[in-house]
């Protein structure tokens, strides 16, 4: 890690002094062209008064500078191009120190681990949802208990700890069933859209996330996610993703 950071910054340092030479050349092409088509000027209004009488010194000087000055534009033309391909280079080296900086960042990389803990716990618990419904007539279990036998022992590491205890270099992400619910509780079979539709969610969204608030789901096929909100409102983006189990017969 300490080797590549050091790469970038190396390749990032060149790149700028480059970058730096390339402007220094085009404002001094800039001020020679100003300087000669000054120049050529004043002996072409030179020429127009009294070309007859003009020294043939003059005259090949005033030659001379006007193939320099087409010269010049040409150049400076090409410099041009440059100048618009260092633009680019600079938008893609500050994309690359932004993106750099995020990998650098030690709460970006705890907040990345966490939400994949929390999207793991997720499809653990809707697997042994699946498992439960097996046994029982397609039907989700009615809360986290009944389904408790089906998931894994690997999803249960923070069942087992008291709220003050960690284990050694292992950070806790709140992965209890108290703190998720579920949200749908009838048949799996009368789900016609499962990856769409919602079964089970953290029940208090985090903050700081990315700059708003972010939520775990578990869905109805299986996979999980991690959504996140600005403002700290879920209603809109959870409406068309949870529905209610038909009212039984009477």
């Amino acid at each position: 890690m300490v080797a590549s950071v050091a790469t970038s910054l190396v390749i990032q340092q060149q790149t700028q002094a480059k970058l730096h030479a390339k402007d220094k050349e085009l404002r001094q092409q800039n001020d020679q062209v100003a300087q000669l088509t000054s120049e050529t000027q004043r002996l072409s209004d030179l020429l127009a008064q009294s070309r007859s009488s003009l020294p043939d010194d003059r005259l090949r000087e005033l030659l001379r500078l006007r193939g320099q000055v087409g010269l010049l534009r040409q150049q400076t033309n090409e410099l041009g191009t440059l100048r618009d391909e260092n633009r680019r280079l600079r938008a893609a080296l500050a994309s690359r120190k932004n993106a750099q900086s995020k990998e650098d960042d030690p709460a970006a990389e705890d907040q990345k681990q966490e939400a994949i803990a929390k999207m793991n716990y997720a499809k653990w618990w809707v697997l042994a949802f699946h498992l439960y419904a097996e046994k029982n007539q397609g039907q989700f279990p009615t809360n986290f208990d009944l389904a408790m036998p089906f998931l894994p022992d690997e999803a249960k590491v923070e069942h087992n700890l008291r709220p003050e205890e960690f284990l050694p270099g292992t950070p806790k992400y709140g992965l209890t069933p108290d703190r998720f619910e579920m949200v749908y509780q009838g048949s799996l079979n009368t789900i016609t859209n499962p990856q769409n539709i919602i079964v089970m969610r953290e029940k208090q969204a985090r903050s700081g996330y990315n700059g708003g608030w972010a939520r775990a789901y578990g869905f109805a096929d299986g996979h999980s996610e991690i959504h996140v909100s600005q403002d700290g409102s879920f209603d809109t983006w959870e409406r068309s993703r949870l529905i209610s189990p038909p009212s039984p017969n009477p």
